[in-house]
């Protein structure tokens, strides 16, 4: 009882912190959504602060705020104040205007604003590409581990899911804003996200040395202990430095507000020649097929990261592509996680791939689907403001939503388990076959490979029981092993069938 306790240990710490971490995103959206907005958008880096202010980085839909513009004080109270004393104050409310005294272009500009309520709806929007590739990322990584909940690939992904999505409801979706510096919690908010993001990269790294398979539970266990504590431990000596050698509080706010800064700039490289290092090292060939999509979706999603976000906004002050764009860099991590467990079994998990596969192409295919109907039903009649209008779009949504799903999973079951659903189509393909046979040593290999390619098997071979003490014999293989072999036990019928002959 004490060895199942143990075994299941791991698990449970692993879903409860996933459910924790899911619960603080929520919390995230909620008290952004809840709280008031003055529009702007600032950063702290070694780009987006001075000496007395920080930067507006991009300008506001009003015009009030432009890009580049220096935020001196709010309210009179200047913002290197604000940051020294202590981040934040009093909640601010919807409808108090706020005094800004900006400095653009050498020039002192004073602005009120009138504070509005963050438009949560407008920054969903903006975003939901991301989080479609988000919540197909959790639905692939819930399916595995609600399959093999004590696989340490299995775990690992379920915490990248997770931490994935409070990094973008904390800091990636929803940014810092001037106010928060001065006025409110929302700092806090953000600061969760970025911290979390910090933890996100140790956490890609737990799951590049943990898929396809963990060899050494020991040497794992450290590593995996390593990976998180170097991140701590990098974050805290930046920490160090900025109090120890920095006396600007701007300067050591851009730092020690930043975790993920340092690991931003050596865990890309470190995950790399990890999964370099798990491919050389692998026991079989079959682990090295399965981790090669791994190692170019990770692989390649830290260097599209790091080429289009990170480089470019340390060296030229912004990102080359829209910071809310961010995740897609790792778009190609579900996709090489999904090929590897299509063509090589990893994992064990392909139904639940299946499923996963198609409710996130129905999602997508329904959001789709609605702005498509709206935009067409905008073009050919007024604006559907009336909510009946936009419940009869949503119904014919409905209406074609439920086709789709059945194309959908009938080819991706194809493409998955290819004619199991069919056993007349597999009959019938067989029955081809044999007819093209010419000689009987031809029967056993056709039939080995119409049943693996009709089925989508890995591995299919009849062989014949050996006598007492030798092994069995393979007449007839078709594909290669994969994990542990199914074997279906010798078929001898009740009744023997007569010997037919021609009569005299």
């Amino acid at each position: 009882m004490s060895d199942l306790a143990g075994a299941w240990r791991v698990p449970a710490a692993c879903l409860v912190l996933a459910f924790a971490l899911l619960a603080a995103s929520g919390w995230c959206v909620l008290s952004r959504a809840t709280s008031p907005s003055d529009g702007t958008v600032i950063n702290i880096g070694d780009q987006a602060v001075s000496s007395r202010a920080v930067v507006v980085q991009k300008t506001t839909d009003d015009g009030l705020f432009r890009a580049g513009d220096e935020v001196v004080s709010i309210n009179g109270t200047p913002v290197r104040d604000a940051v020294r004393d202590g981040i934040g104050g009093p909640q601010a409310k919807v409808g108090d205007v706020v005094r800004y005294e900006l400095r653009r272009d050498g020039q002192r500009v004073d602005v009120e604003k009138t504070l509005t309520l963050y438009p949560i709806m407008d920054a969903v929007g903006k975003n939901w590409p991301t989080l479609l590739v988000l919540a197909l990322i959790l639905i692939v990584a819930a399916g595995a581990f609600t399959a093999r909940p004590t696989d340490p690939a299995a775990q690992a992904a379920l915490l990248t899911s997770a931490l994935s999505f409070i990094t973008s409801s904390g800091s990636t979706h929803f940014q810092l804003e001037a106010l928060d510096l001065v006025a409110g919690g929302q700092f806090w908010r953000w600061y969760t996200g970025e911290f979390s993001f910090m933890l996100l990269w140790a956490a890609t790294l737990h799951m590049a040395i943990a898929f396809p398979a963990v060899y050494n539970k020991s040497v794992f266990r450290k590593q995996v202990t390593a990976g998180y504590v170097g991140a701590l431990l990098l974050y805290g000596l930046m920490a160090l430095y900025a109090w120890q050698f920095i006396d600007d509080p701007l300067g050591q706010f851009s730092l020690i507000g930043s975790p993920v800064l340092p690991v931003l700039y050596s865990y890309p490289l470190i995950i790399l020649i990890a999964l370099i290092l798990r491919y050389r090292t692998a026991q079989d060939e079959l682990d090295r097929l399965r981790m090669r999509w791994v190692v170019w979706s990770l692989g390649g999603g830290a260097l599209l990261y790091s080429a289009f976000f990170a480089v470019p906004e340390a060296i030229i002050g912004r990102t080359l592509l829209p910071s809310e764009l961010h995740t897609l860099a790792f778009l190609p991590v579900p996709i090489g996680v999904a090929a590897a467990i299509l063509r090589y079994r990893a994992l064990n998990i392909e139904v639940v791939v299946s499923r996963s596969l198609v409710y996130g192409a129905l999602s997508a295919g329904t959001i789709g689907l609605y702005i498509g109907l709206v935009s067409l039903l905008s073009l050919l009649f007024p604006p559907l403001d009336e909510l009946w209008q936009q419940a009869a779009a949503a119904a014919c949504v409905a209406v074609l939503v439920q086709p789709l799903r059945s194309r959908l999973q009938a080819l991706i079951n194809k493409r998955l388990f290819g004619d199991s659903h069919d056993p007349y189509r597999v009959v019938s393909a067989l029955a081809a076959r044999l007819e093209e046979t010419r000689t009987p040593n031809e029967t056993l290999p056709a039939l080995v490979e119409t049943i693996g390619s009709a089925l989508r098997l890995p591995y299919v071979a009849i062989e014949i029981l050996g006598s007492a003490g030798s092994p069995n014999e393979h007449v007839a293989t078709f594909g290669e092993p994969t994990g542990e072999l199914f074997r279906l036990p010798p078929f001898v019928p009740r009744r023997a069938c007569r010997p037919i002959g021609r009569s005299a």
